[in-house]
């Protein structure tokens, strides 16, 4: 099992560096946790077809990135890669979640990614300045803007400000991911912090954007692993709510 081994290669690595030589192998000390991310995690999450692997690898490396978990962020990042995550896109994604966990969690990923692109092969000077696309609708845009400005405007003028401006104006448009993966980006990350008030609205965006019920789903069942069946259980609620279907 090639994904599992990776990870048991790159856990030690990781470890050994931040703990020293002396690091027991990785999941050495937990047979049963050892038996069940081979198993359960690698043998059948990670295989179900409900979700592709690159869709899994954006929504786990969210969910790592969101936690600040910094660990496993090495072998998640080259996994991505293998799954077919161009770099691009996977810098935009550090810089996508940025917004929605913060700057500091993703600049400290953004460390790690920049380690595993110089591993892989990959030049920094190959990765471009992600530019906005023109608004497709601006009759839509200006009615977003309005909407921000009643929610907010009145007790923090400077979150409308750049909600309008930074987030939607700019972010959203950038052509390093596509509509629809930010949606996955910015989903997993709400479901990774337990933030259930604004799933439905990044849900129901997500879905004109192109994702289905069904993967949205698929995502949740992916983070019960990665950021805890509390947090799923409180998503899968909030979107059981929605009445979805594909």
């Amino acid at each position: 099992m090639k994904a599992y081994s990776l990870f048991l290669a790159m856990m030690a690595a990781s470890a050994t560096s931040a703990f020293g030589a002396d690091k027991p192998n990785a999941l050495a000390a937990t047979p049963n946790l050892n038996n069940d991310v081979k198993q359960v995690v690698f043998g059948e999450l990670w295989e179900r077809k409900e979700l592709n692997k690159r869709d899994r690898s954006l929504v786990t490396v969210t969910a790592l990135v969101a936690q600040g978990q910094l660990l496993e962020l090495p072998f998640q990042f080259t996994l991505a890669l293998e799954n077919g995550v161009k770099p691009q896109e996977l810098a935009g994604a550090v810089t996508h979640i940025a917004y929605y966990s913060g700057i500091s969690a993703a600049a400290e990923a953004e460390a790690v990614l920049a380690r595993v692109f110089q591993e892989q092969g990959v030049e920094l000077s190959s990765l471009a300045l992600a530019q906005a696309k023109p608004v497709a609708d601006a009759a839509a845009a200006k009615a977003q803007r309005e909407v921000v400005l009643s929610m907010v405007g009145d007790v923090s003028p400077g979150l409308a400000h750049f909600s309008n401006t930074a987030l939607n104006g700019d972010l959203w448009l950038r052509d390093d991911l596509t509509p629809r993966d930010r949606s996955l980006v910015t989903i997993s990350a709400l479901i990774t912090q337990g933030n259930v008030e604004q799933i439905p609205v990044h849900v129901g965006k997500g879905i004109g954007n192109g994702l289905k019920p069904s993967e949205v789903g698929e995502v949740i069942t992916q983070l019960a692993f990665y950021a805890g069946w509390p947090r799923a259980f409180s998503a899968a609620a909030a979107v059981k709510a929605m009445n979805l279907t594909d």
